[in-house]
């Protein structure tokens, strides 16, 4: 009998038993925030064994700061969101947990077929010095929007190149309009087009190609189509969308993710997507977004219940539920393939050309030192806009600042 109530006992203890909390700090707010709260709940409610408990920080910048905070601190969370571009940082600080262990060994693995199902320039975003240390979750690519309104009053044709870009942009200008409207910062689009032309400004082995005669090439026909009045680039901390939502504007280069937006808040412009403009004969697109990390401190249930989400959020189903709730690109073939995602592009053609750019996009490269990198190449941009005459020496300046940002992170502490 008291074999038989220590057995019940047990029973009961495990059936009450509560769930493994899994702390997740992201940057979602508004109605990014609502749809992925949606999931957690999903999740949360699907199974018994883990929590995920989340908490917005509002933006990528206040999250990044927390996490350096917590991470000298050792109060890291469990589960994280993260732009790509910081993972270099993370793991050289010995704060991230390699996710090879988890995709590709034990019983919660994934297959072959779900690997390879995830397209190979977002998984890239997640690897750092050969191992996989991110999955990726709110992907963008980079894309021209163009109005399709004023297109077709003015009888102009969606440009397949850059040199057609800035033909159809001179046009368009003499007729009154905006020609092109960038974000705050073209760093991206310079970023994009060296890519295209094999002249990555930091290449897979971290040299550094910034001061050179095709990146000289390349920055001064941007700086030439802003001195003519054919690129107008945004305002400090403000986007193309801001212009082109009313109406006046050609043609804007961006993210995706800018669709939802645009959507909303120009309803009665007939607008689209398309490729960007082939430079040196490529189309191609540094990718935008961020993706889930899971830190090393946490326990092995812990970090067994992250993978647990990350996995789940992989699901086809889930994938399509958040990109047609957020705008972001779904992450997975087989989520683009589904007769559910593809009725949804015929009802907002405007995805199809974000679609069409996944094949074209690359990550950037990653590496220790990314932060301080892109803060002297943001002041170098801002520099070259202020005083164009010093695009050679500002150049010359951010070459040897990367250089020594690269040599001295890779160094033994």
């Amino acid at each position: 009998m008291l074999t038989g109530c220590r057995h019940a006992v047990a029973a009961q203890v495990k059936e009450t038993a509560a769930p493994i909390k899994i702390t997740y700090w992201h940057r979602m707010t508004g109605s990014w925030a609502k749809s992925q709260e949606k999931l957690i709940k999903q999740f949360n409610h699907s199974q018994k064994k883990y929590q995920i408990v989340a908490k917005s920080w509002g933006s990528y910048q206040a999250l990044h700061d927390q996490i350096e905070t917590a991470g000298k601190n050792n109060h890291l969370p469990v589960l994280g969101q993260t732009p790509y571009t910081n993972i270099g940082d993370y793991a050289a600080q010995g704060w991230l947990e390699p996710l090879d262990q988890f995709i590709y060994h034990g019983k919660n693995a994934l297959t072959r077929k779900q690997v390879v199902n995830i397209n190979p320039s977002f998984l890239a975003t997640g690897n750092y010095d050969n191992k996989q240390y991110a999955m990726p979750f709110a992907m963008s690519t980079r894309i021209l929007y163009y109005n399709q309104d004023l297109l077709e009053a003015y009888h102009l044709e969606v440009p397949k190149t850059w040199s057609e870009l800035l033909a159809t942009a001179a046009k368009a200008k003499a007729a009154g309009l905006t020609p092109i409207v960038l974000d705050h910062s073209p760093d991206m689009e310079l970023e994009s087009m060296a890519y295209g032309a094999n002249q990555q400004l930091i290449d897979d082995q971290l040299h550094v190609n910034i001061d050179t005669a095709a990146t000289q090439k390349m920055s001064t026909m941007l700086i030439q189509g802003s001195q003519q009045g054919l690129i107008q680039i945004a305002a400090p901390g403000k986007y193309f969308t801001d212009s082109f939502d009313q109406g006046n504007v050609l043609f804007g280069i961006g993210s995706s993710a800018a669709i939802p937006e645009v959507l909303a808040h120009a309803p009665k412009m007939t607008w689209n997507t398309a490729l960007l403009p082939k430079y040196e004969n490529s189309s191609t697109n540094a990718l935008a977004g961020s993706d889930l990390v899971i830190f090393k401190h946490a326990s092995a249930k812990q970090q067994q219940g992250a993978w647990a989400f990350i996995k789940f959020l992989l699901k086809k189903e889930n994938v399509v539920k958040w990109s047609q709730a957020t705008g972001y690109v779904p992450v997975t073939q087989t989520a683009i393939d589904s007769a559910k995602y593809q009725k949804y592009l015929q009802i907002w053609p405007q995805y199809d050309g974000a679609i069409k750019s996944i094949k074209t996009s690359f990550s950037s490269e990653i590496f220790n030192g990314y932060q301080d990198y892109r803060q002297d190449l943001l002041m170098a941009i801002d520099n070259v806009e202020q005083h164009p005459e010093q695009l050679a020496t500002t150049l010359t300046t951010l070459q040897k600042q990367t250089e020594t940002i690269i040599y001295d992170h890779q160094q033994p502490e």
